[in-house]
């Protein structure tokens, strides 16, 4: 979905989302999925065209054809220009996070790796000591 997630779990009257669309309050839906949306988030027509496909109703449903023409289907988009710079901007976004993930666990190693070393350093100035001690 436009949000990035499912818009419901399941398609029962129990689901919290999926709930109202047999109850015929499809704002209640809109309301609870906008919540942390800027206004205008969804789009009337979006609304509208999800709306549509989510009629209890089947016979109430759009056929394909009319699908097609939707308002929403047949809107604004963006270009090939606009989509690529989107894509490289998510893939930089990305590639930061990996990176900054890599340097944490290579930060984890070398913590790990100097306590071990303090460790073993510990361990043979007591082996040193108590050889001393022997004598």
């Amino acid at each position: 979905m436009l949000s990035r997630h499912p818009p419901f779990v399941k398609a029962s009257s129990t689901d919290y989302y999926y709930k109202y669309f047999p109850q015929n309050k499809s704002k209640k839906f809109w309301d609870a999925h906008s919540k942390d949306k800027t206004p205008g988030y969804y789009s009337e027509d979006f609304q509208h065209f999800f709306n549509s496909l989510m009629s209890y109703e089947p016979t109430q449903r759009p056929s394909i054809q009319e699908l097609l023409y939707h308002p929403w289907l047949n809107g604004p988009t963006m270009s090939y220009d606009q989509v690529r710079a989107e894509m490289i901007k998510r893939s930089d976004v990305i590639a930061s996070a990996q990176e900054q993930e890599r340097q944490a666990r290579q930060a984890e190693k070398t913590t790990a790796m100097n306590t071990n070393f303090d460790e073993s350093a510990t361990n043979r100035d007591i082996e040193t000591l108590e050889l001393f001690a022997k004598k």
